[in-house]
């Protein structure tokens, strides 16, 4: 099994013998894994693997049935959203969840909610999503639920950025957009990812998409990790090759 990094070494996220799910059913089972400090990870796996029970594990919508959760060594088992929030993890759901009665520079502005930070320095960051996503700025007045589903989904990486995350969890980036709009949105990932040195951890059903810009993923499968590696290493595996490509 592949990594990029020595295990333990450095880990801004940590995830050990992790269970959990809904009611009585079980949606993750023994799951571990690791997210270093400016790596780009993708999490793969058809629907129904669980991959957004692991990013609702992440930002503390699900709380864990069994096994431990660390930010840099610390453990934050039973923190709640807004404390991992504070911590520096920033989840940009599936759906993209904006609030669609408001402009799109108003849902921008909700994600430094909860910075205390000036004016000022809330309109620098503001400026940056701009420049990242020009896209977003020529509609900053626009009611966000009159937007495509595209620029919708740059808004909501835009809020997520607003409130300078050390992580940013992104679910199902490249659901309903066309190839274009996706390609157009991994470029604004790999300027944040080089300009920040965010650490981002992508779920993906789209295996190509995921390992264009990730350094290393891992495989969810009912529940369960079953690989992890570097990209190069799972898209020259003809497993995996067979399993998500049809090759």
């Amino acid at each position: 099994m592949g990594t990029s990094k020595v295990q333990g070494a450095d880990a801004l996220i940590t995830l050990e013998n992790v269970a959990t799910g809904y009611g009585i059913a079980q949606a993750l089972w023994d799951v571990s894994l690791e997210l270093h400090h400016g790596e780009i990870v993708a999490l793969i796996g058809s629907n129904g693997a669980g991959k957004t029970t692991m990013l609702r594990v992440l930002s503390g919508v699900l709380p864990l049935w069994s096994g431990e959760f660390k930010i840099q060594g610390q453990s934050v088992k039973g923190c709640t959203t807004p404390d991992l929030v504070d911590r520096g993890i920033c989840h940009v759901p599936e759906g993209r969840q904006l609030f669609f009665g408001m402009s799109v520079e108003e849902n921008l502005r909700m994600g430094a909610f909860a910075l205390q930070k000036s004016s000022a320095e809330i309109n620098k960051n503001l400026a940056w999503v701009y420049e990242l996503f020009p896209e977003v700025a020529r509609r900053r007045n626009q009611l966000a639920g009159t937007l495509s589903g595209g620029e919708q989904q740059m808004v909501a990486i835009g809020r997520g950025l607003m409130g300078e995350p050390a992580i940013l969890l992104i679910d199902e980036l490249s659901l309903g957009l066309a190839p274009v709009i996706v390609d157009r949105i991994l470029e604004a990932l790999q300027v944040i990812h080089r300009q920040r040195q965010l650490t981002i951890f992508m779920v993906e059903q789209d295996v190509e998409v995921a390992l264009s810009i990730a350094s290393r993923a891992y495989i969810l499968e009912n529940g369960r990790i079953v690989r992890e590696g570097r990209n190069e290493q799972l898209m020259n595996d003809t497993a995996i090759r067979e399993a998500y490509l049809g090759l």
